[in-house]
Protein backbone atom coordinates (compact mmCIF):
# COMPACT_ATOMS: atom_id res chain seq x y z
CA UNK A 1 0.00 0.00 0.00
CA UNK A 2 2.68 2.42 1.12
CA UNK A 3 4.35 1.37 -2.01
CA UNK A 4 1.88 2.31 -4.37
CA UNK A 5 1.34 5.43 -2.81
CA UNK A 6 4.66 6.65 -2.96
CA UNK A 7 4.54 6.21 -6.75
CA UNK A 8 1.36 8.10 -7.47
CA UNK A 9 3.45 11.68 -6.58
CA UNK A 10 6.10 10.40 -9.33
CA UNK A 11 3.47 9.34 -11.67
CA UNK A 12 2.25 13.00 -11.14
CA UNK A 13 5.75 14.75 -11.60
CA UNK A 14 6.11 12.76 -14.48
CA UNK A 15 3.33 13.81 -16.02
CA UNK A 16 3.65 17.84 -15.09
CA UNK A 17 7.57 17.84 -16.73
CA UNK A 18 5.76 16.35 -19.79
CA UNK A 19 3.24 18.90 -20.17
CA UNK A 20 5.50 21.86 -19.21
CA UNK A 21 8.45 20.07 -21.93
CA UNK A 22 5.58 20.10 -24.41
CA UNK A 23 4.92 23.40 -23.85
CA UNK A 24 7.86 24.67 -23.92
CA UNK A 25 8.44 22.83 -27.30
CA UNK A 26 5.46 24.13 -28.53
CA UNK A 27 6.58 27.44 -27.81
CA UNK A 28 10.10 27.22 -29.04
CA UNK A 29 8.95 26.26 -32.55
CA UNK A 30 6.55 29.39 -32.89
CA UNK A 31 8.47 31.82 -31.08
CA UNK A 32 10.28 34.92 -33.28
CA UNK A 33 13.67 35.74 -33.25
CA UNK A 34 14.96 38.71 -30.83
CA UNK A 35 16.90 41.34 -32.54
CA UNK A 36 19.46 43.40 -31.07
CA UNK A 37 19.22 47.26 -33.00
CA UNK A 38 22.32 48.79 -32.63
CA UNK A 39 21.48 52.25 -33.79
CA UNK A 40 24.67 55.03 -34.68
CA UNK A 41 22.99 57.92 -35.01
CA UNK A 42 25.23 60.34 -36.89
CA UNK A 43 22.86 62.96 -38.36
CA UNK A 44 21.99 66.21 -36.27
CA UNK A 45 18.64 65.66 -38.36
CA UNK A 46 16.68 63.95 -35.08
CA UNK A 47 13.19 64.37 -36.86
CA UNK A 48 13.10 60.28 -38.09
CA UNK A 49 14.37 58.91 -34.68
CA UNK A 50 10.84 57.72 -33.20
CA UNK A 51 9.73 57.15 -37.36
CA UNK A 52 12.60 54.62 -37.28
CA UNK A 53 12.09 53.03 -33.41
CA UNK A 54 8.65 52.52 -34.06
CA UNK A 55 8.92 50.72 -37.29
CA UNK A 56 11.37 48.61 -35.44
CA UNK A 57 10.12 48.61 -31.77
CA UNK A 58 8.88 45.08 -30.30
CA UNK A 59 8.78 44.34 -26.70
CA UNK A 60 11.68 41.67 -26.66
CA UNK A 61 13.84 43.44 -28.81
CA UNK A 62 16.88 44.94 -27.73
CA UNK A 63 18.23 49.36 -28.50
CA UNK A 64 21.30 51.16 -28.07
CA UNK A 65 21.65 54.08 -29.64
CA UNK A 66 24.63 55.80 -29.66
CA UNK A 67 24.89 59.70 -30.67
CA UNK A 68 27.46 60.68 -32.40
CA UNK A 69 28.67 64.10 -33.11
CA UNK A 70 26.72 66.47 -34.40
CA UNK A 71 23.86 64.53 -33.77
CA UNK A 72 22.81 66.21 -30.22
CA UNK A 73 22.57 63.67 -27.12
CA UNK A 74 19.93 65.25 -25.50
CA UNK A 75 17.81 65.78 -27.82
CA UNK A 76 18.26 61.94 -29.41
CA UNK A 77 17.71 60.38 -26.02
CA UNK A 78 14.69 62.64 -25.55
CA UNK A 79 13.01 61.35 -28.95
CA UNK A 80 13.95 58.27 -28.45
CA UNK A 81 12.38 58.08 -25.21
CA UNK A 82 9.21 59.53 -26.54
CA UNK A 83 8.99 56.84 -28.99
CA UNK A 84 9.13 53.54 -27.05
CA UNK A 85 7.57 52.54 -24.00
CA UNK A 86 9.36 53.28 -20.39
CA UNK A 87 9.98 49.43 -19.78
CA UNK A 88 11.82 49.11 -23.41
CA UNK A 89 15.19 47.73 -23.22
CA UNK A 90 16.67 50.77 -24.48
CA UNK A 91 19.85 52.50 -23.69
CA UNK A 92 21.48 55.75 -25.29
CA UNK A 93 25.04 56.48 -24.84
CA UNK A 94 27.08 59.63 -26.25
CA UNK A 95 30.44 58.57 -28.01
CA UNK A 96 33.40 59.29 -29.69
CA UNK A 97 32.96 59.89 -33.73
CA UNK A 98 34.72 57.08 -34.98
CA UNK A 99 36.97 58.13 -38.59
CA UNK A 100 34.95 56.11 -41.22
CA UNK A 101 37.21 53.18 -42.53
CA UNK A 102 39.11 53.33 -39.18
CA UNK A 103 39.46 50.88 -36.58
CA UNK A 104 37.44 53.26 -34.42
CA UNK A 105 34.44 52.32 -36.33
CA UNK A 106 35.20 48.60 -35.72
CA UNK A 107 35.68 48.98 -32.17
CA UNK A 108 32.29 50.87 -31.49
CA UNK A 109 30.24 48.11 -32.74
CA UNK A 110 32.34 45.78 -30.57
CA UNK A 111 31.50 48.40 -27.61
CA UNK A 112 27.85 48.16 -28.87
CA UNK A 113 28.34 44.04 -28.87
CA UNK A 114 29.85 43.99 -25.40
CA UNK A 115 26.68 46.03 -24.11
CA UNK A 116 24.11 43.73 -25.43
CA UNK A 117 26.29 40.62 -24.26
CA UNK A 118 26.18 42.22 -20.76
CA UNK A 119 22.11 42.51 -21.22
CA UNK A 120 21.89 38.95 -22.27
CA UNK A 121 22.38 37.92 -18.78
CA UNK A 122 18.39 38.77 -18.30
CA UNK A 123 17.42 39.64 -21.85
CA UNK A 124 18.29 36.84 -24.63
CA UNK A 125 18.56 37.94 -28.31
CA UNK A 126 19.41 35.63 -31.55
CA UNK A 127 20.72 38.80 -33.81
CA UNK A 128 22.37 41.98 -33.78
CA UNK A 129 22.47 44.28 -36.70
CA UNK A 130 24.03 47.96 -37.15
CA UNK A 131 21.85 50.85 -38.69
CA UNK A 132 22.47 54.32 -39.61
CA UNK A 133 19.58 57.04 -40.00
CA UNK A 134 19.67 56.04 -43.71
CA UNK A 135 18.53 52.53 -42.92
CA UNK A 136 14.91 51.74 -42.94
CA UNK A 137 12.99 48.27 -42.44
CA UNK A 138 11.02 46.70 -45.61
CA UNK A 139 8.80 45.05 -43.42
CA UNK A 140 6.78 45.23 -39.75
CA UNK A 141 8.92 44.60 -36.29
CA UNK A 142 7.27 40.97 -35.86
CA UNK A 143 7.61 39.87 -39.73
CA UNK A 144 11.27 40.67 -39.78
CA UNK A 145 11.53 38.13 -36.01
CA UNK A 146 9.40 36.25 -38.23
CA UNK A 147 11.66 35.94 -41.04
CA UNK A 148 15.03 35.79 -38.86
CA UNK A 149 13.62 32.92 -36.25
CA UNK A 150 14.09 30.29 -39.28
CA UNK A 151 17.56 30.99 -39.14
CA UNK A 152 18.86 31.77 -35.82
CA UNK A 153 22.69 30.95 -35.62
CA UNK A 154 23.60 32.39 -38.74
CA UNK A 155 24.95 35.30 -39.83
CA UNK A 156 24.65 37.29 -43.01
CA UNK A 157 27.44 38.87 -45.16
CA UNK A 158 27.57 39.84 -48.30
CA UNK A 159 31.40 38.61 -49.30
CA UNK A 160 32.69 40.55 -52.01
CA UNK A 161 36.06 38.56 -52.40
CA UNK A 162 39.70 38.82 -50.78
CA UNK A 163 40.22 41.84 -48.63
CA UNK A 164 41.85 44.67 -51.17
CA UNK A 165 45.41 44.72 -51.03
CA UNK A 166 45.58 48.78 -50.90
CA UNK A 167 43.38 48.34 -47.71
CA UNK A 168 45.04 45.69 -45.73
CA UNK A 169 48.60 46.13 -46.93
CA UNK A 170 49.23 49.92 -46.88
CA UNK A 171 49.63 51.11 -42.97
CA UNK A 172 47.08 53.70 -41.65
CA UNK A 173 46.73 55.54 -38.48
CA UNK A 174 43.11 56.44 -36.89
CA UNK A 175 43.59 59.28 -35.08
CA UNK A 176 40.31 59.06 -33.17
CA UNK A 177 41.66 56.22 -30.92
CA UNK A 178 44.00 58.59 -29.39
CA UNK A 179 41.90 61.83 -29.87
CA UNK A 180 38.92 62.68 -27.69
CA UNK A 181 35.34 64.53 -28.74
CA UNK A 182 37.33 67.85 -26.80
CA UNK A 183 40.16 67.72 -28.85
CA UNK A 184 40.72 70.59 -31.21
CA UNK A 185 42.53 68.15 -33.21
CA UNK A 186 40.19 66.64 -36.34
CA UNK A 187 40.01 63.16 -36.12
CA UNK A 188 41.09 61.83 -39.39
CA UNK A 189 42.42 58.12 -41.18
CA UNK A 190 45.83 59.11 -41.89
CA UNK A 191 48.49 57.38 -44.38
CA UNK A 192 51.99 57.57 -43.49
CA UNK A 193 53.11 55.93 -46.99
CA UNK A 194 54.43 52.96 -45.45
CA UNK A 195 53.78 49.44 -46.29
CA UNK A 196 53.66 45.80 -44.29
CA UNK A 197 57.55 44.48 -44.08
CA UNK A 198 56.11 40.84 -45.95
CA UNK A 199 52.08 40.64 -46.03
CA UNK A 200 52.96 37.34 -47.38
CA UNK A 201 53.68 36.07 -43.69
CA UNK A 202 50.30 37.57 -42.37
CA UNK A 203 48.19 35.58 -39.42
CA UNK A 204 45.26 35.51 -40.93
CA UNK A 205 42.96 35.60 -44.51
CA UNK A 206 40.89 38.48 -44.74
CA UNK A 207 38.09 38.76 -46.78
CA UNK A 208 36.21 42.17 -47.68
CA UNK A 209 32.32 41.90 -46.96
CA UNK A 210 29.49 45.03 -47.48
CA UNK A 211 29.71 47.39 -44.58
CA UNK A 212 26.07 45.74 -42.84
CA UNK A 213 25.97 42.50 -41.61
CA UNK A 214 23.20 40.46 -39.06
CA UNK A 215 25.39 38.38 -36.76
CA UNK A 216 23.55 35.80 -34.95
CA UNK A 217 24.42 35.83 -31.10
CA UNK A 218 26.96 33.07 -31.61
CA UNK A 219 28.99 35.64 -33.66
CA UNK A 220 28.56 38.63 -31.19
CA UNK A 221 29.71 36.17 -28.25
CA UNK A 222 33.03 35.93 -30.62
CA UNK A 223 33.01 39.65 -31.31
CA UNK A 224 33.03 40.89 -27.79
CA UNK A 225 34.77 38.29 -26.00
CA UNK A 226 37.56 35.89 -27.40
CA UNK A 227 41.64 36.00 -28.15
CA UNK A 228 40.69 35.23 -31.71
CA UNK A 229 38.50 38.53 -31.79
CA UNK A 230 41.64 40.67 -30.53
CA UNK A 231 44.07 38.86 -32.31
CA UNK A 232 41.82 39.60 -35.58
CA UNK A 233 41.64 42.96 -34.64
CA UNK A 234 45.61 43.07 -34.24
CA UNK A 235 46.20 42.60 -37.56
CA UNK A 236 43.44 45.39 -38.98
CA UNK A 237 44.43 47.64 -36.44
CA UNK A 238 46.50 50.06 -38.97
CA UNK A 239 44.16 49.15 -41.85
CA UNK A 240 41.40 51.03 -44.29
CA UNK A 241 38.08 49.88 -43.99
CA UNK A 242 38.06 47.91 -40.93
CA UNK A 243 34.46 47.11 -40.65
CA UNK A 244 34.63 45.78 -44.13
CA UNK A 245 37.06 43.35 -43.68
CA UNK A 246 37.36 42.78 -39.78
CA UNK A 247 33.76 41.16 -38.86
CA UNK A 248 33.35 38.26 -42.10
CA UNK A 249 36.89 37.47 -42.18
CA UNK A 250 36.27 36.71 -37.97
CA UNK A 251 32.60 34.69 -38.58
CA UNK A 252 34.57 32.98 -41.37
CA UNK A 253 37.69 31.91 -38.99
CA UNK A 254 35.42 31.52 -35.82
CA UNK A 255 33.68 28.13 -37.56
CA UNK A 256 29.88 29.80 -37.09
CA UNK A 257 27.58 29.50 -39.96
CA UNK A 258 27.89 32.37 -42.68
CA UNK A 259 25.70 33.30 -45.24
CA UNK A 260 27.64 35.30 -47.58
CA UNK A 261 25.76 36.27 -50.52
CA UNK A 262 23.41 38.72 -48.51
CA UNK A 263 23.26 40.75 -46.05
CA UNK A 264 19.90 41.48 -45.55
CA UNK A 265 20.48 45.17 -46.54
CA UNK A 266 19.77 46.90 -49.89
CA UNK A 267 21.68 49.38 -50.85
CA UNK A 268 20.57 50.26 -54.85
CA UNK A 269 23.94 48.07 -55.86
CA UNK A 270 22.82 44.74 -55.82
CA UNK A 271 20.05 43.80 -58.00
CA UNK A 272 20.48 40.28 -57.29
CA UNK A 273 19.62 40.23 -53.89
CA UNK A 274 16.96 42.92 -53.70
CA UNK A 275 14.28 40.35 -52.48
CA UNK A 276 16.26 38.71 -49.57
CA UNK A 277 16.27 42.37 -48.26
CA UNK A 278 15.42 42.97 -44.25
CA UNK A 279 16.34 46.52 -44.68
CA UNK A 280 17.35 49.24 -47.07
CA UNK A 281 18.40 52.66 -47.52
CA UNK A 282 15.22 55.08 -47.10
CA UNK A 283 12.01 54.66 -46.15
CA UNK A 284 10.04 52.63 -48.34
CA UNK A 285 10.29 49.22 -50.72
CA UNK A 286 12.65 49.94 -53.25
CA UNK A 287 11.03 47.39 -55.46
CA UNK A 288 7.16 47.42 -55.03
CA UNK A 289 5.21 45.06 -52.24
CA UNK A 290 7.64 42.77 -49.94
CA UNK A 291 5.86 40.41 -48.27
CA UNK A 292 7.29 37.75 -45.00
CA UNK A 293 6.62 34.73 -47.58
CA UNK A 294 8.40 36.65 -50.33
CA UNK A 295 11.33 37.31 -48.23
CA UNK A 296 11.68 34.03 -46.82
CA UNK A 297 11.49 32.31 -50.42
CA UNK A 298 13.87 34.49 -51.91
CA UNK A 299 16.09 33.44 -48.77
CA UNK A 300 16.47 29.76 -48.84
CA UNK A 301 18.53 29.38 -51.85
CA UNK A 302 21.44 31.94 -50.14
CA UNK A 303 20.98 29.73 -46.80
CA UNK A 304 21.30 26.63 -48.78
CA UNK A 305 24.70 27.94 -49.69
CA UNK A 306 25.65 29.08 -46.46
CA UNK A 307 29.26 28.49 -45.00
CA UNK A 308 28.41 25.07 -42.31
CA UNK A 309 29.63 25.46 -38.57
CA UNK A 310 33.11 23.67 -38.03
CA UNK A 311 35.41 24.11 -35.74
CA UNK A 312 36.54 27.76 -34.70
CA UNK A 313 40.60 28.52 -35.53
CA UNK A 314 42.43 31.27 -37.04
CA UNK A 315 43.61 30.57 -40.82
CA UNK A 316 47.07 30.76 -40.67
Amino acid sequence: MFAQMAVIPLILWCCWLLVIFSGHSAHAESEEANIAYHLLWTSADVSGVDTLLRALYHANNLYLIDVVPPANFETVSSAARRALPKDAALRVRQVDAPVPGGVSEALLRLDGMAEFMWWSATRNFDFYTALTPRCFPRLSAQETRAALVKYRGMSFFRVEGAANSHDVDVLYFDSATVFTRNSTARAALIQPHLTFPDRRYRAARLVRSQKHFVASADLVRVAADSSMSWRMLSVLVHANRVVENFFASLALAAGVPVVQTTSLRCDGHHESTANTCLFADGEGDLDGDVSLDGVIQALEPHVQRATPRRAGELPL
